[in-house]
């Protein structure tokens, strides 16, 4: 119906609507004003073709790239993202381009979303990471995205990291794996491999209980809801071989937690005490086999009677405590030893003696802070001792065996994992720059993202364990890099911290890279590895070769146009004498005529 054919009455109810629609539209576009200026986010509108030109930009903006909104309005997106991203965007943006071409789209159907990774140029000319939800909205494109820069420095952070400790796990003497929540290996050793007769690929993703005898997988479900509450646990277990043979395991399990506190992960580490059992059920039945093995264990055991007394001890044990039998046999008793009164360990050592339970502890173990017994030459460790039971046919506990392992230096070895972790952190914090680690010998322990893509490497298996002078240097030249690194390593010549050379990559173009080293060293000074950090010059390099060859021919043209200026000047000096010869002559000559004239009187 035409507006000339409605009553007054039916024009001003049709007003009153458009004004009440106004009025929602105003709020909505207030709340959408306040969202677009209050988000960390930031929000924008492109136009929906290959130049994806913003027609609106949030001032967010500012905030987050330090553009304003004028900045990239009838810009086209395109323009700012990293050249690497938009291969991979182009082509996706083509896809719903074409597909609106031939009205596959038309803008009727629900919103169609793609999520995407990309880096984007800020004002000041740096690459930021950024994530972004971008919606199909009709004609337009609306884009709502986050700088996740700071989350993808701490993912590569946190992969340097990890690979730290792959090399120092894959280092442990002992058995040791990693499990996730559910009971699967997601990580073992060399030595979990070699101890179990399995190839490590054969163990990861298996079910931990796979390998574990039947009454050891019971344990396992006793113990691990105890790991997965946050508490270690510590448990002696048995595990089958590939080729079907057992082996006694003690295992000692400690959670990992992530951020939240929530377990995230279970570190294991299993030592065979098969030879250790078959001891235990010899020493029941031969005494004289008991007496034997005991003297000519390397292992330091000591044994206690029923209430916890040294009865006896090995030359192991008396050389690993620097104490002498006078010293301490009849006279040290383990409920009475002071350092496992204040560590705690009284209560799990009770069971040992009363419930005939096998414990295992780690102790900080000073056996000058002993108090009841005097030993003069008293070590200090770091131990792993196990105190077994002896019991009689009754049932009855008459004798515990008490075997200790030296386990400083594994807690050394996780200190130096910190102090690697950290220095690995340290380095990481020039983003954008190549970061490499080499051992004393060259070889390669570490290579970042950046290294890989300067040297044009696909995968960092490809570069880790290769010397890094037969690899990444060029021929001419690695012989004599490689004979300065060794006399720097071996502390015979200074390093430099800063210097430029050559490298070849992977097709076998050659750079140059700008390095600045840093050599770690022990607590003794000794180096035990080189991290360097570097940036590709090769075009600047080739900038500057080019201006100097500019200079060089700038030289040459001047030299030229001077020449010619002499010749040409020499000409003009010898045609200014002659002239100016010229008209001294001529004066001459009207002198004497002016004499001549006054002589005759005419």
């Amino acid at each position: 119906m035409n507006y000339k054919d409605k009553t007054r009455e039916q024009l001003l109810k049709e007003i009153e609507l458009l004004k009440e629609h106004v009025v929602i539209l105003e709020k909505e576009n207030e709340q959408f004003k306040i969202i677009t200026e209050n988000t960390s986010d930031n929000i924008a509108i492109t136009t929906f073709d290959l130049k994806a030109k913003y027609l609106f930009v949030s001032p967010s903006v500012k905030q987050v790239l330090d553009y304003e909104p004028e900045d990239l309005l009838g810009k086209s997106f395109f323009d700012f993202i990293h050249p690497e991203d938009k291969k991979v965007l182009l082509p996706l943006i083509k896809k719903y381009v074409s597909l609106k071409a031939r009205k596959l789209l038309t803008g009727k159907e629900s919103t169609i979303s793609e999520t995407i990774e990309f880096r984007f140029r800020n004002k000041a000319g740096k690459w930021r990471d950024m994530h972004s939800t971008v919606n199909i909205t009709g004609k337009y494109l609306l884009a709502v995205t986050r700088d996740i820069t700071k989350r993808k420095l701490m993912e590569e952070t946190l992969r340097q990291s990890e690979e730290q400790y792959r090399l120092f796990f894959n280092l442990l003497p002992y058995g040791g794996e990693v499990i996730d929540i559910s009971g699967k290996i997601v990580k073992c050793s060399p030595s979990t491999a070699q101890i179990l007769g399995f190839e490590m690929c054969e163990l990861i993703g298996k079910h931990i209980t796979k390998f574990m005898t039947p009454d050891s997988v019971e344990i396992f479900k006793q113990k691990f809801p105890v790991l997965l509450s946050g508490k270690s646990a510590v448990a002696e277990i048995r595990m089958i071989r590939k080729d079907g043979t057992e082996l006694n395991i003690l295992r000692a399990a400690q959670p990992i937690m992530d951020d939240n506190g929530k377990v995230n992960t279970i570190l294991a580490l299993n030592v065979d005490i098969t030879e250790q059992k078959l001891a235990e059920e010899q020493l029941r039945s031969q005494t004289k086999f008991i007496d034997n093995l005991i003297e000519s264990s390397a292992l330091s055991t000591w044994i206690s009677d029923e209430n916890g007394t040294a009865i006896r001890a090995n030359p192991a044990c008396l050389k690993f405590f620097g104490a002498t039998e006078e010293e301490v046999i009849g006279k040290y008793n383990i409920f009475k030893d002071e350092v496992l009164i204040k560590q705690g360990y009284i209560p799990d050592l009770k069971k040992v003696f009363e419930n005939g339970e096998i414990a295992n502890v780690i102790i900080d173990y000073n056996f000058a802070e002993v108090e009841h017994v005097h030993v003069e030459n008293a070590t200090h460790k770091i131990i792993n001792s196990t105190f077994t039971p002896i019991m009689n046919d009754d049932g009855k506990v008459t004798n515990v065996i008490c075997q200790t392992l030296d386990i400083t230096e594994i807690k050394s070895a996780e200190k130096e994992i910190i102090k690697a972790k950290e220095t690995a952190e340290r380095y990481l914090d020039m983003a954008g720059s190549m970061f490499v680690s080499l051992d004393t010998n060259g070889n390669i322990l570490l290579i970042n993202q950046k290294g890989l893509e300067i040297l044009e490497y696909d995968d960092i298996e490809e570069l880790l364990g290769k010397n890094w002078f037969d690899t990444c240097i060029p021929p001419n030249i690695n012989k004599e890099e490689k004979k300065v690194f060794n006399k720097v390593m071996n502390c015979d010549m200074k390093g430099v911290e800063h210097y430029n050379n050559e490298v070849i990559t992977k097709s076998g173009k050659r750079k140059i890279v700008s390095w600045y080293n840093s050599y770690i060293k022990d607590e003794s000074g000794v180096i035990k590895y080189l991290l360097s950090s570097g940036v590709d010059i090769t075009e600047q390099k080739a900038s500057e070769d080019e201006l100097r060859k500019y200079r060089e021919h700038l030289e040459e043209l001047v030299k030229e146009r001077t020449v010619e200026l002499e010749t040409k000047t020499k000409r003009l000096e010898d045609f200014n004498k002659l002239f100016v010869g010229r008209e001294f002559r001529i004066k001459e000559l009207r002198t004497k005529v002016k004499e001549l004239e006054e002589k005759l009187g005419i």
